[in-house]
């Protein structure tokens, strides 16, 4: 588990070890770093031999009066991945005390864009899991999967909601 900050100090270690990676589970716990919108201070260009990406995030900042821009790094770091060899993405967002307008504080079309270029089509499972989202509970799954068509076409979108 890494919070926002140490995020860019994990960089050059990933870096070092990245193209022997199979399999990276990486969860991102927000804090008070600003974060250029639409940057991120991590990248996957290493990883190139990557089967299988896990990116565990929370939708609402821990601090209420944050703004809603801690996730704008999540699709520019998808886009940072060159692993030809990836099979599945899991993206699982922590939605305790979401609200249905929480529901954008990922750029989910903006991760639609970056899952429909080429380099992705080796792709075969794409997870999105909603853990303890009780405040949206009936829009969660629609409203990502919608945004997510383009993986939905493709019949390999799976989003599911859970308390666990």
């Amino acid at each position: 588990m890494l919070s926002t900050a140490e995020l860019a100090a994990f960089r050059p270690i990933l870096a070092s070890f990245g193209e022997n990676l199979r399999e990276l589970n990486l969860t991102v716990e927000p804090d008070d770093t600003e974060i250029e919108d639409g940057k991120s201070p991590l990248s996957l260009r290493s990883c190139g031999n990557l089967a299988s990406l896990t990116l565990k995030v929370h939708l609402c900042h821990p601090k209420p009066t944050h703004q809603a821009m801690h996730l704008s790094w999540v699709p520019s770091f998808l886009n940072t991945l060159r692993a030809e060899s990836l099979r599945e993405l899991k993206v699982v967002v922590f939605a305790t005390r979401a609200t249905p307008a929480d529901l954008g504080n990922l750029d989910w079309c903006a991760v639609a864009r970056v899952l429909r270029q080429p380099r992705f089509a080796t792709l075969r499972r794409v997870v999105v899991k909603i853990v303890r989202g009780g405040g949206i509970e009936r829009s969660a799954v629609p409203y990502i999967t919608e945004r997510l068509a383009v993986v939905e076409k493709r019949g390999i979108l799976r989003c599911v909601q859970t308390n666990v």
